[in-house]
């Protein structure tokens, strides 16, 4: 279901807008690539705060040589580089419209990831800022994995086991985590209840308009 909204943007779009098919499919596109980098960025810094803050080596978390980081570092650059030197191929539209779109998801996750990293401090106020800044890093990178099933389920797991490093209580991450899980799925249900039946009242409305007239 992760991509459903961009499948049903574009049947709607194609029937509502006069543009072509690949205009529009080339703008979700576009949409996805900058929210994608935008998330990344955002990911790579709150884990290098907590890197430079916290005194943990990267190699007690993740049991991994040394000059593999190394090559992933590379391969990081290489694949940045890539993206600027083939930009106008990657990403169809201008430069100043994906500026744009890239500073309003720079604002929504921040505001976003915020709120959230405040929600947890409330539950767990003993827990040091820098370590929320590492379980949303966390959070970024697990759910911006395309195509890989239960990806809340995965940053759950990869909490617990981080906890044991970082002297948190794993219990209290878990409930933290599976109760905003559940609420999120509440809250995305009841919204889509309301407009579905919004929807259908709005049509109800015009079609016994139509018949009037």
């Amino acid at each position: 279901m992760g991509y459903s909204g961009e499948a049903y943007f574009f049947v709607w779009a194609k029937k509502n807008l006069e543009e072509s098919s690949g205009y529009i499919f080339g703008v979700i596109k576009d949409n996805n690539i900058i929210s994608s980098i935008t998330s990344t960025l955002v990911a790579a810094v709150l884990l290098s705060i907590f890197l430079y803050v916290s005194q943990l080596n990267l190699q007690q978390l993740i049991d991994v040589n040394r000059q593999y980081f190394y090559y992933g570092a590379i391969a990081v650059v290489l694949i940045l580089a890539s993206l600027i030197y083939f930009r106008q191929y990657v990403i169809t539209m201008p430069l100043e419209t994906a500026s744009k779109i890239f500073g309003i998801h720079m604002a929504r996750l921040l505001f976003v990831y915020s709120i959230e990293i405040i929600q947890w401090m409330v539950v767990m106020p003993e827990v040091p800022l820098y370590i929320w800044f590492t379980y949303m890093g966390v959070k970024i990178i697990s759910t911006r994995i395309p195509f890989l099933p239960s990806r809340d389920l995965l940053f759950i797991g990869a909490s617990l086991e981080i906890s044991k490093f970082l002297d948190v209580s794993g219990a209290g991450i878990a409930g933290i985590l599976l109760a905003s899980n559940v609420l999120t799925k509440l809250m995305n249900v009841g919204l889509y209840s309301f407009l579905a039946f919004r929807g259908r009242l709005i049509k109800k409305n015009a079609s016994q308009n139509d018949d009037e007239s």
